[in-house]
């Protein structure tokens, strides 16, 4: 059988399953630095990339250090503890003008960091967190500053991912939630307001069970279109309300996992003979953050080539029961690379070679 998988940061990854052949995109060195050093949102907070320096070139400090630099302990980390933040820059605060760190200076305690942006797109259908620099509409205008009155007279408002209007910027953004994504003022007269042409930065799940999934497909497996989940036609059903975008409405008839079902996204059918069915997401093959615990891709071969021994398996190497795993269990998490000892250098497996025990894995950073 052969699949596809899609990765939001790299071109293309084909894996063979039946015959164990993986094709891999060679990327070069300053590729893979571009995709580990940059920030989803412009606070990002969710950093966990390895940028260690200031905008003023200085050498971040260690998080968990006092020296040079007293501070108080912080835990807002997506690493989890100061500890496995190192010296990265990082934004524990969530100050508005995104990561910085203290700085190895004793004459500055500390300063931001030249962390850019991983691309203009955004993370889910409604786009409320985009915080990227489109500042075109649909229709090829610019766009008007959130912060102006001028052509076009408006309401503040404040519901921005940078926090209010001068900070936004021209930027298209979507501060009332529209369902079909951000928008702007136009610096035209003649037009209030236009949508922007924002993409979608992955059309594919991060976990097996792909509850936090906010693409756009709305077909189940079995070639059926979804039925909104804000109406009750042709299938009634309970109102539910664990949506990426919060609420029914907004989730459209889009695949989406409101219960936690173990077989992924599914939706309510438009096909009054069929009730609802599972819908064919992707899974992300990359680890949201450094370390990667949470990572439930299906990478099977270590950095060394070597094919992952079943982690529900004894041999060749015997080894501890363990339970802290995406999947809920060893037999759950197949021989694919997991991180369930939370060890620093990410995700990794016991191997087939009877003379190797383990090996790190190279799973990439979305």
């Amino acid at each position: 059988m052969v699949q596809l998988f899609s990765l939001c940061s790299f071109e293309h990854f084909n894996m063979f399953l039946g015959t164990l052949v993986v094709w891999t995109v060679v990327l070069n060195l300053s590729a893979v630095v571009a995709v580990l050093n940059c920030k989803s949102t412009k606070i990002g907070a969710e950093y966990a990339g390895v940028v260690s320096q200031t905008v003023g070139g200085r050498t971040c400090q260690n998080w968990s250090s006092q020296t040079p630099h007293s501070h108080k302990i912080r835990t807002n980390y997506p690493e989890g503890s100061e500890n496995k933040a190192n010296n990265y820059c990082r934004n524990p605060d969530d100050s508005p003008d995104g990561p910085w760190c203290y700085t190895t200076d004793p004459k500055v305690r500390w300063e931001y960091c030249d962390v850019k942006l991983c691309s203009n797109c955004k993370s889910t259908v409604i786009g409320a967190e985009y915080a990227g620099g489109v500042s075109k509409t649909v229709g090829g205008r610019t766009c008007q500053k959130w912060a102006s009155q001028t052509p076009h007279s408006h309401k503040i408002r404040t519901n921005y991912p940078e926090g209010r209007e001068d900070k936004a910027s021209n930027f298209c953004r979507n501060p009332d939630d529209s369902p079909d994504g951000p928008w702007c003022y136009t610096t035209d007269p003649k037009v209030t307001w236009e949508y922007c042409d924002v993409k979608l930065c992955c059309k594919c799940k991060k976990t097996k069970s792909g509850v936090e999934y906010a693409g756009g497909l709305s077909q189940t497996v079995g070639g059926k279109t979804c039925q909104n989940w804000a109406s009750q036609t042709p299938h009634t059903h309970q109102e539910w309300t664990n949506f990426p975008e919060g609420s029914e409405s907004n989730a459209k008839n889009f695949c989406r996992n409101p219960d936690n079902s173990t077989g992924g996204p599914w939706c309510y059918t438009t096909d009054p003979k069929v009730r609802w069915d599972y819908c064919d997401v992707k899974t992300c093959d990359c680890k949201k953050t450094k370390i990667g615990a949470e990572y439930a891709g299906v990478v099977f071969h270590t950095v060394g080539g070597r094919v992952c021994q079943n982690w529900a398996s004894q041999t060749p190497h015997s080894h501890k029961e363990w339970s802290n795993l995406p999947d809920g269990s060893e037999k759950n998490a197949g021989n694919f690379c997991r991180n369930p000892d939370n060890s620093p250098d990410g995700p990794w497996c016991y191997t087939t070679d009877e003379k190797v025990r383990w090996e790190y894995c190279d799973v990439k950073l979305c």
